[in-house]
């Protein structure tokens, strides 16, 4: 009876021992499964991080060697009032690779609010004690120039805040605007307010007695002496005073012999036609008169002083205009 109980119990012990078998690698398996990669080897860790290492690594390259390679510039006096004729000076700092050949920097031009000042040419180039490049730029204009006239006017035509201006500075390296200069703005002024007031003025008023004193004299403005005005004189007198005080006035201010334009030149040749064609007419006319009032007094008697006497001022007259 018992072999018989054990017997017939002997499948499910054998059951029941699989299954505690069973359950001791499960409560295994999920200990294991838990501690996930703490159980992994060491050397597949150490290789998955040197990969994401060298990927970051790649990534933050070009951006460090872009930092290291990036130039600054700024002016070496942002707050100076720069005119006519002086230099600026650009300091230019980090890896610049600007080349430098006799003293020159090649391939660098100065840019004023957005226009090429090629006039001006290449800047010269001298290091400081802390290894930055100094670029010397010359404020020049060349009034014989068609270029540098252009240039100057283009630049200048944008401004009409007053004398006091400010240009946007650039550097061009080759064709292109590639190196803003870290600073607000240049400043520059083709000569002060006062300055300027003051010559125009002083202008006027040379312009208006030297007039004056030509109308006032007998025969500057005249066809003969105490005769009447002549246009021609006239005009030339009034352009001539007008060009030449102009010429001065913008001499005195800029310290530049300016380029008469062609149309001021037109315009004084033709008032110097004027008057001169006003000086033959007025010497035919005067001719003239003068051999009518010689033949007035040859038909008067000798002894009529009456009639003879405003005859014989007036040719008088006329006679002294032709020696003056």
């Amino acid at each position: 009876m018992f072999r018989e109980n054990v017997e017939r119990g002997a499948l499910p012990m054998r059951t029941l021992a699989l299954g505690l078998l069973l359950a001791v690698l499960s409560v295994e398996m999920g200990v294991a499964t838990a501690q996930g990669p703490a159980v992994a080897p060491t050397g597949a860790v150490s290789e998955q991080q040197a990969g994401a290492d060298a990927k970051a690594n790649a990534e933050v390259a070009p951006a460090v060697k872009n930092a290291e390679q990036r130039a600054t510039a700024r002016l070496v006096e942002p707050q100076r009032e720069f005119k006519m004729g002086d230099t600026v000076q650009v300091k230019v700092a980090g890896n610049h690779r600007l080349a430098v050949t006799n003293s020159k920097a090649t391939g660098v031009l100065l840019v004023l609010d957005d226009v090429v000042m090629k006039s001006i040419g290449e800047p010269l180039a001298t290091q400081n004690g802390a290894g930055d490049l100094i670029l010397s730029f010359r404020l020049s204009r060349d009034p014989e120039s068609n270029d540098s006239r252009g240039e100057w006017k283009k630049l200048l035509a944008k401004q009409h805040d007053g004398y006091l201006m400010t240009f946007p500075i650039t550097l061009a390296i080759g064709s292109s605007a590639a190196l803003p200069v870290a600073t607000d703005e240049l400043k520059f002024s083709v000569t002060t307010k006062g300055k300027m007031n003051g010559t125009l003025v002083a202008g006027l008023v040379i312009f208006g007695v030297l007039y004056w004193w030509l109308i006032r004299d007998r025969s500057a403005l005249r066809d003969f002496r105490d005769g009447t005005y002549s246009l021609g004189k006239s005009q030339m007198a009034f352009w001539g005073l007008l060009v030449v005080l102009t010429f001065v006035g913008v001499w005195l201010n800029t310290g530049l012999i300016e380029h008469i334009p062609d149309q001021v030149l037109i315009l004084l040749g033709i008032s110097g036609a004027t008057g001169l064609g006003a000086l033959v007419i007025g010497d035919g006319t005067k001719a003239a008169e003068i051999a009518k009032l010689e033949d007035q007094l040859k038909a008067l008697p000798e002894d009529d002083r009456v009639g003879r006497q405003p005859i014989e001022v007036r040719l008088a007259a006329l006679l002294a205009g032709c020696r003056t």
